[in-house]
């Protein structure tokens, strides 16, 4: 109303954003909102290889990174990308993880592992019977892939679940490719190159 903090002449802003106090407080404006958790990519699958390319910049220097809502027949396993936004696939031999999984089902639960010194890919996800019903979630936390001082390393949980049993994977990886790379997607895909649906959504954390 007249003689309060809001400016009659302020311009429409344009989709999107909001109406926020500004730096001196003085007044309102239009911006974005700031925030240190921002999705960078999202969207759904349906195929063999999900490839995210461009999805690690110099923008941030943490990610997260979630498959949902997954149906895979074999287990799941990544590799990584570099290139931008036309990314080519790394298969050398430098990929290193270690894998703990645990499943109960009605009658026995187990504990196995898995682990790797320069594979070809990063296995994260359990195989067991080779079904259609498994439903699967993945969440991945991503150190720095971007620098170029650093080597690739990773972890995080993947969680199963099946008619016959439920399962959880922690899992943490590295990558031993000369530190120089910078590393800007990510190719995740079935042990079989099956076909497999998947939700999915990559988010930038500021440091």
């Amino acid at each position: 109303g007249s003689g309060g903090i809001w400016n009659a002449g302020l311009s429409l802003g344009t989709a999107g954003q909001v109406v926020k106090v500004n730096s001196g407080a003085s007044a309102l404006e239009f911006g974005t909102v700031s925030s240190d958790f921002v999705k960078i990519a999202a969207g759904s699958h349906t195929g063999t290889a999900l490839e995210l390319d461009n999805i690690f910049t110099a923008d941030y220097t943490r990610y997260k990174v979630y498959l949902h809502s997954s149906t895979m027949p074999g287990y799941l396993n990544f590799q990584l990308r570099s290139g931008g936004a036309s990314g080519t696939t790394s298969t050398a031999s430098e990929y290193r993880y270690v894998t703990r999984m645990w499943y109960r089902s009605a009658s026995s639960s187990s504990a196995t592992g898995e682990h790797a010194w320069n594979d070809d890919k990063m296995r994260i996800g359990w195989q067991g019977s080779n079904t259609t019903d498994k439903r699967c979630s993945l969440e991945m936390f991503v150190d720095n892939p971007y620098a170029n001082d650093m080597k690739f390393i990773c972890g995080g949980l993947h969680h199963q679940y099946q008619q016959d049993y439920v399962n959880v994977a922690m899992f943490s990886g590295a990558n031993d490719t000369a530190a120089s790379t910078r590393w800007t997607g990510l190719r995740f895909y079935d042990s079989g190159n099956n076909s497999f649906v998947a939700e999915y959504g990559v988010y930038g954390l500021k440091s």
